[in-house]
């Protein structure tokens, strides 16, 4: 009895040994925003998914305003795209969730080399969006997961037109 205990306590203790293992393997990566002659770019590795995802994407905000973006996100396409007919961009608020209540931004079909898809000056962030989710799409649906990058806001909010610096005049000032 006392030798089966002894062993389950030996597996218990492996178990646990190889999932603190595992953990740590699976840690997440870093998200370092690099500010280079005013515009801010997002140096986090994009989260990859499966074959029919994009292998990675890129993007550089140029507009000053908090909570507006300017620039063009690049898509590397999967390196296998045999399964793929398009991708599609999306706002997420994780690096897997959709955000709710929005529709795709925009769909773009694969053309076996680098796509992009441009937001003008002054287009808007959506509340709570704090990813660029893009996925491949075939007549089968979306890719899961999707590769993701977070999106670098190179405004703050106290720059946008609502931020504190405006309610400093008139009569909400002082």
């Amino acid at each position: 009895m006392k030798q089966q205990q002894q062993t389950i306590q030996r597996l218990g203790l492996v178990l646990v040994l190889l999932s603190l293992g595992f953990l740590v393997g699976c840690k997440s990566k870093k998200n370092d925003n690099v500010v280079v002659n005013g515009t801010t770019t997002s140096t986090e590795s994009a989260v990859q998914g499966t074959a029919n995802s994009p292998k990675s994407l890129s993007f550089t905000d140029s507009d000053p305003l908090g909570s507006l973006i300017q620039g063009s996100l690049t898509i590397v396409p999967a390196e296998d795209e045999s399964s793929t007919d398009s991708y599609e961009i999306y706002w997420g608020n994780s690096s897997t969730s959709l955000l709710a209540g929005q529709s795709v931004i925009a769909s773009k079909d694969k053309v076996g080399a680098n796509l992009t898809y441009s937001f003008a000056q002054g287009s808007a962030v959506p509340s709570g969006a704090t990813y660029f989710l893009v996925y491949g799409k075939n007549s089968q649906g979306l890719s899961e997961p999707p590769t993701a990058l977070a999106v670098a806001d190179a405004g703050t909010a106290s720059s946008s037109l609502f931020g504190s610096a405006w309610f400093g005049y008139g009569k909400f000032g002082p």
